[in-house]
């Protein structure tokens, strides 16, 4: 087992705040986090062929964060259980669901912005989870070898 806090992976309050703009505090992980959030921004809502190469960004990101955190992390013992996604893939999903609360929050929708809070609440927790989890040698992540086509943002038909 090891010593709690031993690696640098940050707590969820700051994953949250490198959402929403905050500061990365020299974190490779909550700068990724903020430049995750700030191209699902600028996907939110978009039809073209822009998203393609937003979801190449994010896919790029999400290996960057899967690698610096393979590197800081000591290795695990094959019998911990392992993580169904990724810290990248984590992390990403809580950068798109920061972006569809504040997008829910600025178009005055309070029922979906409460539906999108409690989900990113939620997800923060597990994410807290899986930190105290890897800092105890009790979870691994998978490995990871890139990411599978993503069509959150796109139009249809560039995905036939």
């Amino acid at each position: 087992m090891r010593p709690p806090n031993s690696t640098p992976l940050p707590g969820k309050d700051e994953l949250l705040a490198a959402c929403r703009g905050g500061p990365a505090r020299d974190n490779l992980l909550l700068a990724a986090a903020g430049e995750l959030a700030e191209l699902h921004e600028t996907g939110a809502g978009r039809e073209d062929e822009t998203v393609v190469y937003l979801n190449a960004a994010r896919q790029r990101w999400m290996v960057v964060i899967d690698g610096w955190v393979s590197s800081v992390l000591p290795p695990t013992a094959q019998s911990a259980s392992v993580h169904t996604e990724s810290m990248g893939q984590v992390v990403d999903r809580i950068a798109r669901l920061t972006t569809y609360a504040y997008v829910a929050l600025a178009d005055g929708t309070d029922l979906v912005f409460q539906d999108v809070r409690a989900r990113l609440a939620e997800l923060a927790d597990g994410y807290a989870t899986l930190t105290a989890e890897l800092h105890a040698g009790t979870r691994r992540l998978p490995a990871h070898r890139g990411y599978p086509e993503m069509r959150e943002f796109g139009p249809r038909h560039l995905f036939r």
